[in-house]
């Protein structure tokens, strides 16, 4: 898209605002379901190591419990 000039407040609020949309659809439908994918085979992957209390969850009270745990890990591992 070329400018040919400046442009004034409410071009500038409708762009911004558009923006604002594109980046929420892009986080919604591109980056967090890449983010469950990542999560969901770090899961697999410590349980096949053994890894006490580790599974594959999307509960949110698990997700927090195993990350609960791989900070303890973590600490021990300093």
């Amino acid at each position: 898209v070329a400018f040919t000039g400046s442009l004034g407040p409410r071009e500038i609020e409708r762009l911004t605002l558009q923006f604002q949309k594109e980046l929420s659809e892009l986080e919604r439908d591109e980056f967090l379901p890449a983010y469950d994918r990542l999560l969901s085979r770090q899961q697999a992957t410590l349980q096949r190591m053994g890894i006490p209390w580790m599974f594959e969850t999307d509960d949110e009270t698990e997700r927090n419990r195993q990350q609960q745990l791989m900070t303890v890990i973590e600490g021990l591992l300093e």
